[in-house]
């Protein structure tokens, strides 16, 4: 294929893509405002359970997207899994599905302790998104 081919090509489809999510973006909106608005509700619910257990809430960024995602850097101040322990086994503890699978990410990162203390490394803080499915990045700092 002619290089001009391709560069014409090239710009059908880039064309075709715009117009794609320009019309996507249109009719979506009203579901991207209503999800984006769902997840900072879980999110800020988060927050309050995360600060009463002992965490230190950093910055908190927003990915506005089909799947709108929250991440919230954290802290903890030195008591926070077991806190947040305790909260997760309380009976009266209300959490959405969302709060419960992001907390419970967070307690399953604490099995590292153990590996990463022994070649030299602590936990120093943590990215937890609120998407579907949660995630959890620990941030590891060097303790030698």
């Amino acid at each position: 294929m002619p290089l001009g081919d391709l560069v014409d090509k090239a710009k059908e489809t880039a064309k075709s893509a715009k117009d794609t999510t320009g019309t996507w973006i249109v009719n979506g909106k009203e579901k991207l405002q209503a999800g984006v608005m769902s997840a900072a509700e879980e999110t800020y619910k988060l927050i309050d359970i995360l600060k009463s257990s002992g965490f230190n809430i950093g910055n908190m960024t927003i990915t506005i997207a089909v799947n709108p995602k929250i991440k919230l850097r954290i802290e903890d101040r030195g008591s926070g899994k077991d806190n947040l322990t305790k909260f997760v086994d309380r009976e009266d503890s209300e959490l959405s599905k969302l709060q419960l699978g992001t907390i419970n990410a967070l307690l399953a990162a604490y099995n590292l302790t153990d590996i990463t203390t022994e070649h030299g490394y602590a936990f120093g803080y943590f990215d937890l998104t609120l998407s579907i499915p949660p995630q959890v990045t620990v941030h590891l700092v060097t303790s030698k």
